[in-house]
């Protein structure tokens, strides 16, 4: 039997909390956390892969969150950072808050695009200093466990097939790293490492609360879905996430 009850008014109650941006030396101190992660490992370099749809683990290390193509974050055992990206990439690349290479790689942008301005991807890894005697971490989408699976979990990757070919090409000496990225109990994002951090995923929270709110206020049956983002604020800046300014589609109000 289904039983409806009124909920309390504490249910809907937005929390208007302002949001709690990370400067250099937040992103600067993830950055330390994976060198010292490549030192214990042994390994010279890591190599990050990113898209629109996998983009979390170059954003917690960078604020660039791939949203226009493919990108990767290199990373070598002296510190020294790399950033590879598309045409449109390149000029939102300038988010990083701190000092990195910058590497136009035009198989990163769309098709039709121009891809007559950079060098094959081989020879740019040769340039972040990756070689034949590196010692190279591929963070991909996820990891792998036995006895999951039949073949070693450290040789298994799920990025891009003709990237994943340039990257052994250059360094065959190589293996998935991801778990340390997102890997229980102990990985690097699976932690808050200070206040600010703990500040910033509570306000993260509370903004997304918020508009799931607005939503369960302004729903009514026969409403569209582009009336409710109208009503809900897409376009106005309220989820913080530049989504559709013409409203098309729920898919806007959840992307805080």
């Amino acid at each position: 039997m289904i039983q409806i009850i009124k909920a309390d008014e504490l249910f809907l109650e937005e929390v208007n909390q302002p949001p709690v941006e990370l400067q250099a030396e937040d992103y600067l101190l993830r950055v330390k956390l994976l060198r010292e992660r490549m030192a214990r490992l042994g390994l010279t370099h890591v190599v990050i892969y990113g898209d629109r749809e996998h983009f979390a683990s170059i954003e917690y290390f960078t604020r660039y969150d791939c949203r226009f193509e493919e990108a990767l974050f290199i990373l070598d055992e002296d510190g020294e950072m790399s950033l590879l990206v598309g045409n449109e990439g390149m000029g939102f690349s300038q988010i990083v808050p701190y000092p990195v290479h910058r590497y136009l790689y035009q198989n990163f942008s769309l098709q039709g695009q121009p891809r007559d301005q950079s060098e094959i991807l081989g020879k740019i890894l040769n340039r972040t200093g990756i070689g034949a005697d590196s010692r190279l971490g591929i963070v991909g989408y996820k990891y792998y466990e036995t006895p999951y699976i039949t073949t070693d979990p450290e040789k298994i990757y799920d990025i891009s097939h003709y990237i994943l070919e340039e990257i052994l090409a250059a360094c065959p000496n190589a293996r998935n790293m991801t778990k340390e990225i997102t890997g229980l109990p102990d990985s690097i994002r699976m932690t808050l490492y200070s206040a600010k951090e703990v500040a910033w995923a509570e306000s993260a929270g509370n903004r997304r609360a918020a508009v799931e709110q607005r939503m369960i206020k302004n729903l009514r049956p026969g409403i569209r879905e582009y009336e409710l983002s109208a009503a809900n604020g897409a376009g106005d800046g309220f989820s913080g996430g530049g989504c559709a300014e013409d409203g098309r589609g729920v898919r806007a109000l959840l992307w805080v």
